[in-house]
């Protein structure tokens, strides 16, 4: 019995031993104690026997990520308490007036909903009666913050909303007003919203009437194009966005149409970015031509720098010319155009005559006639300053190639003259082609017989007051003209008979018809071998065939009007 009960004892001892290690209840371990005294008792009355092994100690674990010793599970439920305590009295013990000074840096930075989360804490502390007053205050602050940056979200999404319908997105349009009545709006902002979307509703309606004119827009027919225009410009708001949509097709009668109805529209800002967008699209190169004329006959700013930095970049050389073409005729060339330029003006490209002629137009555009002294030509950097003092060495070149290639000959003088590296000079060989009327004795081919300082009127021009004083001279094939020089009506006594203002035409047709440049013809002298009198009236540097001068007015009506002689002034064989 004592050998019996002396095992159940050591067995009651190791699971209270057991109990303790695996952390259990204090009860459990004075329980193991009790054991333990009660086992101490029964051996002292028995033979000695072998104290109980000691249990062995389990080894800590080490994470395979970390390589760090992990605690015993059967301990981390009797210690965990312990951080949980210290955070709790570490919460506890910040004061109110901490916190609010937590909330106004957080307001500082923005963060309105952290400093609102302080403030509540704050409200439970003890000490919050001594700071009632300043918390009150930072409430009201956080509060205006919260309705400040609900009336900016409010007003960018009314303007996100009216910068969505001017762009014919009506869908997201409608969504930013959903969101601003979201948002608790006040009642002017309400009012607005609810405008726009009675415009969006309006809007949807004229669109779907609008779709009918938009395929007759596509029509080979001009009277059923005219038609859909018509439609189109009773809602030009909503026409709008269908027109830019419908220059990207890949139709090129629907694509020339629109781009035509963008330029009437007067929209400039929208509608010279898509005919640009056109020039970038390698697909629709057949619209080309297209965007280029419609560029052309806009005539306003925005176009130039996007153009230059697509003929720059293009490796395609119809696209470089196409977009050299339209840079040639836009109002706004950028100032570096020549420099930027040159690369193609020195390489023989398909592209090269067109790049002649943007930079002639971009020299004339920003006065820089005087390259010598590389006037209008700041920040150049050394590799374009060398380029442009081999220019007049390159344009020789080119020059002397009348015969070969007239249109890259007749680009490169115009260049050479826009900046004053040659001279032009009277053109020999012109005829009269055809004028207005004449007098008797005063036949009109006296304009060009060479003589201007005589008096007699066997050679000068004279005509009838009443008929339209106009002339055309035939060059003989086409040539390049930058003026015309006049010498006025000099017969003594009759000098106010001469002409006063006059239009400049050069076309490669007898009839031009509109004026490259126009200017005032100043009176003979009425003297015989007097000094040069004559008016050179410049004109942009230009390739025709005929020159045209037409008179708007003499210095004073009498009943005969007429000129002395007439030279014509450029470059060519």
């Amino acid at each position: 019995m004592p050998k019996v009960r002396l095992t159940t004892a050591r067995r009651k001892t190791m699971a209270a031993a057991r109990g303790w290690g695996d952390g259990t209840a204090v009860g459990g371990v004075c329980g193991a104690l009790a054991c333990l005294l009660l086992a101490t008792r029964l051996a002292g009355c028995t033979r000695s026997s072998p104290p109980p092994p000691a249990r062995a100690t389990r080894p800590q674990q080490t994470s395979p990520q970390t390589g760090a010793q992990t605690p015993d599970p059967r301990t981390r439920g009797s210690t965990s308490h312990k951080p949980r305590a210290r955070l709790s009295q570490a919460r506890t013990a910040v004061s109110a007036a901490e916190l609010l000074a937590q909330a106004e840096q957080e307001l500082k930075q923005g963060d309105l909903e952290q400093a609102q989360a302080l403030l509540v804490r704050a409200e439970e502390r003890p000490d919050y009666s001594r700071v009632q007053a300043t918390a009150r205050e930072l409430e009201a602050r956080v509060a205006a913050a919260q309705a400040e940056r609900l009336r900016a979200r409010r007003a960018a999404a009314l303007s996100r909303a009216g910068e969505l319908l001017a762009a014919g997105d009506l869908e997201n349009a409608l969504a930013s007003l959903e969101e601003v009545k979201s948002l608790e709006p006040s009642v002017e902002e309400r009012a607005q919203a609810d405008k726009l979307i009675s415009e969006i509703e309006r809007r949807r309606r004229v669109r779907r009437k609008l779709l009918v004119a938009m395929q007759l827009l596509g029509s080979a027919q001009r009277a059923e194009v005219r038609a859909a225009q018509s439609e189109l410009f009773a809602e030009p708001d909503v026409a709008l966005p269908l027109l830019l949509q419908a220059v990207q097709a890949d139709q090129p009668t629907l694509v020339a149409n629109a781009l035509e109805m963008l330029r009437r529209l007067n929209r400039p800002a929208v509608a010279l970015p898509a005919m640009v967008e056109v020039l970038k699209r390698p697909a629709q190169q057949a619209s080309w031509p297209a965007a280029v004329r419609e560029l052309t006959r806009a005539q306003a700013a925005g176009a130039g720098p996007a153009l230059l930095e697509l003929a720059v970049r293009s490796e395609l050389p119809e696209q470089r010319a196409a977009a050299l073409q339209a840079l040639a005729e836009v109002p706004d060339p950028p100032q570096h155009t020549l420099p930027a330029l040159m690369p193609l003006i020195e390489a023989d490209d398909r592209a090269t005559p067109a790049a002649l002629q943007a930079a002639a137009h971009a020299v004339l555009v920003h006065q820089q006639q005087d390259l010598a002294a590389r006037r209008g030509l700041d920040g150049l950097d050394a590799a374009s300053d060398e380029r442009l003092t081999h220019l007049e060495t390159r344009l020789a070149a080119l020059t002397a190639r009348w015969e070969q290639e007239p249109e890259l000959a007749a680009a490169a003088a115009r260049l050479a003259l826009c900046t004053r590296l040659v001279a032009p000079q009277p053109l020999e060989g012109v005829r009269l082609a055809s004028f207005s009327g004449e007098l008797p004795a005063s036949p009109a081919t006296a304009v060009v017989d060479g003589v201007w300082s005589a008096v007699g009127p066997e050679t000068q021009w004279r005509l009838p007051a009443s008929q339209r004083a106009a002339l055309v001279l035939d060059l003989g094939r086409a040539r390049l003209v930058c003026g015309v020089k006049v010498w006025n009506l000099n017969e003594p006594g009759s000098t106010h008979r001469g002409w006063k203002e006059v239009e400049l035409f050069v076309s490669d047709s007898p009839a031009p018809l509109a004026p490259l440049a126009e200017g005032l013809v100043l009176p003979a002298p009425g003297a015989a071998d007097a000094a040069d009198y004559g008016t050179y009236l410049p004109v942009p540097p230009t390739l025709g065939r005929y020159v045209k001068l037409q008179a708007r007015s003499a210095w004073r009506e009498d009943v005969y009007k007429g000129l002395s002689e007439v030279q014509v002034w450029g470059l060519g064989p």
